[in-house]
């Protein structure tokens, strides 16, 4: 098969073929880094639902969830659907599956931000 053809049957390798041409570059060379926005750009359809995982410890605090999602919700472009939450390591940390409406690779951008300057949590992707 031609390499059109396989790109075409597996999405991920199609993904990382586009990538290693280029595809997913920013015109400006300079803006070309790992804080940068084009690859969520590219990847991402804004507005969009977005999936993100929070990783939060200490688990026992009863408010760090509400918490976190008026943190969220307070973020300009940033909407929280739907959350789900759930023990792991014998109650060492809780695990937020959330899913966001988001407007821009930018208000995705700050959600991470907004996160990252909380101590509780641990992990954000």
């Amino acid at each position: 098969p031609m390499l059109e053809e396989i790109m075409a049957d597996d999405v991920r390798f199609g993904m990382k073929m586009r990538a290693l041409r280029g595809d997913f570059a920013p015109q400006d060379a300079a803006k070309d880094t790992e804080c940068g926005l084009s690859l969520a750009e590219t990847l991402m359809t804004f507005p969009g639902t977005v999936e993100m995982r929070v990783v939060l410890k200490p688990a026992g605090n009863k408010q760090a969830v509400p918490q976190l999602l008026e943190l969220l919700d307070a973020v300009s472009g940033v909407k929280v659907i739907s959350h789900k939450q759930k023990e792991r390591m014998n109650g060492k940390y809780v695990t937020l599956d959330l899913q966001c409406l988001i407007q821009s690779a930018l208000a995705r951008e700050s959600a991470f931000k907004a996160l990252a300057s909380d101590t509780r949590v641990a992990m954000k992707f």
